[in-house]
């Protein structure tokens, strides 16, 4: 339900109510969802001030429903059963990633449950001091806490032989975390001869407060099962796993940001730089107490500069750069204790934009650059270093048409290409420098097209391409690549959507009918995500919806 209303003599008042309730299985056989939320929004404008204040409350559980696996390595390992005795598994390894499974298959541990809820609420604010002089002020608040988390251990199964067996190793976690915001700056427009200038001057903090879990009774072999065939056995549910909080981490991050935004004829131009410094400590368990405070800082540069000879085209190009904590070298290190510079992002890009007869055209290029901390061995010490000396590249063009063919058509077309590939990897991870980093594939491309009949209905179709995507083998129950995880790829893949829409009315009340299906011909396929997890595909999914406007 969406209420909203502006009220007062000039409306200057606005107020809108959104709500949800959620409950059902989904498109993935036995596997459940239950949500309800709560979101309020009230803001006033007026000639002098902008006032905006917006506060959310949500509550989620999903039942079951995990798709996501890693390929293990060759080897043993010790686990516990449920009943705390131990028992070795033998782990055969996985040469290849089997063909993808039956997408619309459960393939979670029986009591499998990730369930949450929390709030946030933002109060923002601007002041016209004049026409040229703005003051403004942000602040936000949100506590989350991931209450029941009876996964996988370590978020995934692991896939032990090309047959694709896997164990239901079940672990139970929390996450309750706390952050805090503020900031306050000021935005001025002045001129400077033929230069037009609108400069914002700004500092910021930033807090979070986050605790973490002991999994009771630890992790746990509940089961057993098979990507094709399914559960073989399963001893308990897993949701008898319990866990005990704890403190984990603590951060703030505190910042100075000036920017200047300059307008000149056909050019325009920013400059920009931001400060920031961070203080981060984390908990330590077996002490059960604070470690030290890890202190970093950063100093972080952003420009760009375009050029519009004319309405149709424009030249751009900018730099970009952000910046991780630092983090502190640990025993195992020559170097322990020494706090490393915060790990940085540099991004690069240039590109064009082109666009006449209601159609925009966009080609760009970039480069970007994140620091990697590497091992390294010196020659004369017993241990090695940890250093900044590695980093994994990003580069690559990018395509993209989009806008009116015909009358009643329009259409949308982008192709991209991903050179990505780890750089100066470190002592122990030699063998990944010039390989392709896991997750990123070469190509990927889509396509929509769209036929407006008239005012009342429209259809459209949807293509998506995924090219082949590599990824790594990793050991069972830790997910660490060695040198000899096996470097594989995912085949690529293409999803096709289809949807209509209908707007008309019922006893004079406006409403817009969509009908939706995604993944239009039920394919099963392997997708990679997050590093050397991949993932299952989505089952065919349809979605109706009526929109009533009251």
């Amino acid at each position: 339900l969406d209420i909203s209303q502006r009220l007062g003599q000039k409306r200057e008042w606005g107020v809108r109510l959104n709500t949800e309730l959620l409950n059902g299985e989904t498109a993935v056989n036995d596997a459940d969802m239950k949500a309800k939320g709560i979101a309020v929004n009230v803001d006033h404008k007026d000639k002098h001030s902008s006032t905006n204040f917006f506060a959310n409350y949500r509550d989620l559980d999903i039942y079951n429903g995990i798709r996501w696996f890693k390929l293990a390595n060759p080897g043993t390992a010790t686990v516990k059963d449920a009943n705390g005795n131990s028992v070795k598994q033998t782990i055969p390894g996985v040469t290849h990633l089997p063909s993808a499974p039956d997408g619309g298959k459960n393939y979670a541990a029986a009591g499998t449950w990730k369930a949450g809820y929390g709030w946030f609420a933002t109060l923002n604010h601007e002041q016209y001091m004049n026409d040229n002089w703005t003051l403004f002020a942000n602040f936000g608040y949100s506590r989350q806490k991931l209450n029941q988390n009876v996964s996988p251990n370590m978020s995934s199964y692991w896939i032990k032989d090309d047959a694709g067996n896997y164990d239901f190793l079940q672990t139970n976690s929390a996450t309750p975390q706390r952050s805090y915001y503020a900031q306050l700056g000021t935005k001025n427009k002045f001129e400077t001869g033929a230069l037009k200038h609108e400069v914002m001057l700004s500092a910021d903090k930033a807090w979070r407060n986050r605790n973490g879990s002991t999994t009771v009774p630890g992790t746990t072999l509940v089961g057993g099962s098979n990507i094709f065939t399914g559960t073989s056995f399963q001893d308990v549910d897993a949701r008898y796993i319990g866990y005990t909080t704890r403190p984990n981490n603590k951060t703030s991050i505190w910042g100075v940001s000036l920017l200047d935004s300059i307008s000149f004829g056909k050019w325009d131009a920013m400059i920009g730089i931001h400060k920031h410094a961070a203080t981060a400590k984390s908990w330590n368990a077996s002490s059960k107490s604070w470690g030290k405070e890890i202190k970093s800082d950063a100093t972080c540069p952003t420009y760009s500069l375009s050029y519009a000879p004319d309405e149709h085209v424009m030249f751009y190009g900018n730099h970009a750069e952000n910046f991780d904590i630092g983090a502190s070298a640990g025993t195992s290190y020559q170097n322990s204790g020494e706090v490393l510079p915060p790990t940085k992002v540099k991004q690069n890009e240039v590109g064009v934009k082109y666009q006449n007869k209601g159609a925009m055209y966009t080609l760009a290029y970039f480069d970007i650059d994140q620091a990697n901390n590497v091992s390294k061995d010196v020659a004369g010490y017993a241990k090695p270093f940890l250093v900044q000396d590695g980093k994994v590249n990003h580069k690559g063009l990018e395509l993209s048409v989009n806008g009116k063919l015909a009358d009643k058509w329009y259409g949308m077309v982008g192709l991209a290409y991903l050179d990505a590939k780890y750089k100066n990897m470190g002592k122990g991870n030699e063998y990944k420098n010039g390989v392709r980093e896991s997750g990123q594939g070469a190509w990927s491309a889509s396509a929509a097209l769209e036929y407006k009949a008239d005012d009342s209905f429209s259809v459209i179709g949807r293509a998506t391409y995924t090219g082949t995507t590599p990824f790594y083998t990793v050991n069972y129950n830790s997910s660490t690549v060695t040198k000899d995880s096996k470097h594989l790829e995912a085949p690529a893949y293409m999803v096709y959507d289809l949807g209509v829409t209908y707007n008309t009315k019922l006893n004079s009340v406006p409403v817009k009918f969509s009908a939706m299906c995604y993944n239009l011909f039920d394919k099963d396929y392997w997708t990679v995500a997050r590093g050397d997890q991949v993932y299952l595909s989505t089952p065919r999914t349809f979605f109706l919806s009526a929109e009533f406007s009251l």
